[in-house]
């Protein structure tokens, strides 16, 4: 006797009828089990800065006053927000990226589903959390692009819902004083009703922007989520730059179609021509959304006395920063970056490209939609392209458009295979062309990513699963080294780290002896960096830090062919008057370890060692 399932029972409808967010559920779950089971990886570089500079901040210490950088402070304030919940611990900040990532899956869902249907949100949720846990983009730190994807995909969001409101209004007929041949004007825009309002709704769909009070508040919401993706990186800015030109769009096509009506009804009843301005207004509050956590972080270092710092960090040297590599070199930097990013998610990214295509003959998709993709596309690739480095990390931002590409190639796939009419063989074969391949695509790719990643994901240890990301030992070494500083330190001891490691700092909870916690910029070729070099040496040498640390591994310090050495010859003669050497410890890296070395200059092909030394 077989066995049937009773469909009609209301516990399996009401299962049926939440599949999508039973989906959602399982692929938040990898998300947390993967998050959760390596939280305890070291902190890297980067990582290590986020966290000092927040450290900082929760002991009232504004940013750029004690820790220079070129970053935009939105991501400090938001590691202190998460040490401050769940303390101040490697753990503990990959617990908070975690939630992070997971409410990024949630938004990518949510945005997939409002531009096609539920299998779209689905599809572009898998793939974004395939993608933004990969090795390959460096997906299991928590880098600042986490922090400015999570803002633009809730900015995408609620633009989406701002554009939702205004349409779904635009199609209610107003009443009150529009009854007695007035107009309703809000927020500038004026809505006429009885036979014009209907001549209206006849021309064709409307495109309004602040059709009523709710689309004016979601428009700035929108821009305050866009600007906070712009304060936790540079890069931010132009997923506020996306945002802006997809409401010019959505103001320049309600206008036309405005335009056309009106001359319909100008020819039948008179009247005045549709104001191109009409919208102007819920693009300005869009605006001053974006522009309002900017504003509010100037006037906050202002009162705290850093706001020279931060202007002339994170605007006069962030320009020269990125203005340093030639445009004619940028191909040749991410022909070899776009391979290593790629990696096992070859599978994804090739349905990502399908997808491009596709939507070209996807009826289902808006023209506004179209576009949306394509912006965000434009301007995703944009933001990874800033300074032409084309870091892994710099990717991530570009994940969310990658992911709703492959959503709907897999969606039209599906539709095609849905639709059940009757028609010639070969016409059924045409129609399936596109759809066996797409949706083989996406579960060989997706199966591809699980198991390429899986020895990381599942089975690694972090200390492994940093080894197998990074290749180095040099993270995990500085840990015990800052282990070893606080151990033998009071609480309001000094430390200098002389090279590029400020997780020296976090995890050793002493504050620096200088601002200068990368040397990076004292590197780059120019009087500036010599300057910076002096600010550095005369910083360490007033403070007279109990303990220094000394990295010599090129990735610390990325010397140019020009760079301005001082700082290496100071540091000859500084340690041997003032410090002793407490330990040497090789800096391993690809399996191989340096060779015993004693200080001498940074060039590449020297041993790679860590020094910790206290002062005399």
């Amino acid at each position: 006797m077989v066995a049937s399932f009773d469909t009609s029972s209301p516990w399996l409808k009401r299962l049926i009828s939440h599949r999508a967010w039973i989906l959602i559920s399982l692929t938040v779950l990898l998300v947390l089990v993967v998050r959760v089971r390596l939280r305890e990886m070291p902190l890297e570089r980067d990582e290590g800065e986020y966290a000092y500079a927040g450290q900082l901040m929760l002991q009232g210490i504004p940013p750029y006053k004690e820790a220079y950088n070129m970053k935009l402070p939105g991501t400090y304030a938001a590691y202190a927000v998460i040490m401050a919940v769940f303390g101040q611990t490697p753990s503990a900040i990959h617990f908070g990226l975690a939630l992070v990532n997971v409410a990024s899956v949630v938004l990518v869902f949510l945005i997939g589903r409002k531009l096609l249907d539920d299998i779209t949100g689905i599809v572009a949720a898998v793939v974004f959390a395939l993608l933004s846990l990969s090795p390959s983009v460096f997906g299991l730190a928590a880098h600042a692009t986490h922090f400015v994807t999570l803002f633009a995909l809730a900015g995408i969001f609620v633009l989406l819902r701002a554009v939702e409101a205004s349409r779904r209004s635009a199609d209610i007929p107003v009443r009150s004083k529009l009854d007695r041949g007035g107009d309703h004007q809000i927020l500038g825009t004026v809505e006429h009703s009885g036979v014009a309002e209907s001549e209206q709704h006849k021309s064709g769909p409307r495109y309004g922007l602040d059709r009523n009070v709710r689309a004016p508040t979601l428009l700035f919401l929108a821009g305050l989520f866009f600007g906070l993706a712009f304060l936790m990186k540079q890069h931010g800015l132009f997923f506020g730059l996306f945002g802006g030109t997809y409401l010019v769009w959505i103001a320049v096509r309600e206008w036309l179609a405005s335009r056309d009506a009106g001359r319909r009804m100008r020819r039948r009843r008179g009247g005045d021509e549709t104001s191109p301005f009409r919208s102007v207004p819920g693009i300005a509050l869009f605006s001053l959304g974006f522009a309002l956590p900017y504003l509010i972080t100037c006037l906050v270092l202002w009162r705290a006395d850093v706001f020279h710092q931060f202007i002339f960090w994170t605007i006069s040297y962030a320009r020269k920063y990125a203005t340093n590599v030639p445009i004619a070199y940028a191909p040749r930097v991410l022909g070899p970056a776009l391979t290593g990013v790629v990696g096992t998610n070859l599978g994804l990214w090739l349905l990502a490209g399908a997808g491009a295509l596709l939507m070209w003959w996807e009826k289902r998709l808006t023209a506004n939609h179209r576009f949306l993709i394509i912006a965000l596309l434009v301007c995703s690739f944009a933001s990874v392209s800033v300074g032409f480095h084309f870091r892994p990390h710099y990717f991530i931002p570009l994940l969310p458009v990658l992911a709703l590409l492959c959503a709907v190639a897999v969606s039209r796939g599906v539709q095609l295979l849905k639709r059940d009419e009757t028609i010639e063989p070969l016409l059924v074969a045409i129609r399936l062309a596109p759809a066996i391949p797409v949706l083989g695509l996406f579960i060989i790719g997706s199966a591809a990513a699980l198991i390429g990643n899986s020895r990381t994901w599942f089975a690694l240890s972090p200390a492994q699963a940093y080894w197998a990301s990074y290749h180095s030992t040099l993270f995990p070494e500085a840990v015990n080294v800052a282990d070893y500083i606080k151990a033998h330190s009071g609480s309001n001891a000094r430390i200098a780290v002389i090279g590029s490691e400020p997780e020296i700092y976090f995890s050793s909870h002493r504050r620096s002896a200088t601002g200068y916690i990368y040397t990076y910029a004292l590197m780059e070729p120019g009087p500036v960096a010599l300057k910076m070099q002096d600010e550095m040496i005369a910083e360490i040498e007033r403070a007279r830090p109990e303990w220094v640390v000394y990295i010599n591994d090129d990735l610390s310090w990325q010397q140019w062919r020009d760079s301005e050495r001082k700082i290496f010859d100071w540091w000859k003669t500084y340690w041997d008057k003032n410090l002793e050497m407490i330990s040497m410890t090789p800096i391993k890296e690809g399996g191989s370890e340096a060779a015993e070395a004693t200080p001498a200059s940074n060039k590449a092909g020297d041993p790679k060692y860590m020094m910790l030394l206290k002062r005399r």
